[in-house]
């Protein structure tokens, strides 16, 4: 009994100080918008809140993203706009919706290969395989995972998701 109560101790402390960091990274990027930035720090910014509140607080996690769309719009940088819709597809993942999860990372995917963008297309294969296999649908995830990894060796960085879920 005692062992049970130290650990939910444990627990209870970490999680308190988790929040607290989080708190902390949620406010620096919510200053750092408030700065004079140049127009790929913000989307960045707005991006990565996107993606963090889509953990915690869909409503926000949207605000974030709509921002983060209409910024890459404006920018014209089509690895901006394939953020934007990375950052929705997060969204949706968090929320379960996978059919809206699959159209933004299918969007994604055509404007990274409309870019020629190799490693965009890369992480959409990934990240549309991954909801398929959410979606149970194994055969399409594992067509867009063999695609992924076909393209793994001309790309700089890894997508870290798929070895935890292939």
């Amino acid at each position: 009994m005692k062992k049970l109560s130290k650990s939910i101790l444990i627990l209870l402390i970490y999680s308190y100080q988790s929040k607290a960091v989080n708190q902390h990274f949620f406010d620096s990027l919510e200053a750092k918008l408030k700065t004079n930035i140049s127009v790929s720090e913000r989307v960045d910014a707005l991006y990565n809140l996107s993606y963090q509140y889509g953990l915690i607080n869909i409503k926000l996690a949207k605000k974030y993203w709509y921002e983060c769309l209409a910024l890459a719009k404006t920018s014209k940088n089509s690895h901006h706009v394939g953020m934007a819709f990375n950052a929705l597809g997060n969204v949706y993942d968090s929320e379960g919706n996978y059919d809206s999860l699959l159209y933004w990372q299918q969007q994604a995917l055509d404007l990274a290969k409309k870019s020629h963008n190799i490693q965009n297309i890369a992480i959409a294969y990934c990240n549309i395989g991954l909801c398929y296999k959410a979606k149970g649908e194994y055969e399409k995830s594992l067509e867009c995972q063999l695609q992924y990894l076909k393209l793994k060796p001309n790309i700089k960085e890894r997508n870290p998701r798929i070895y935890g879920f292939i």
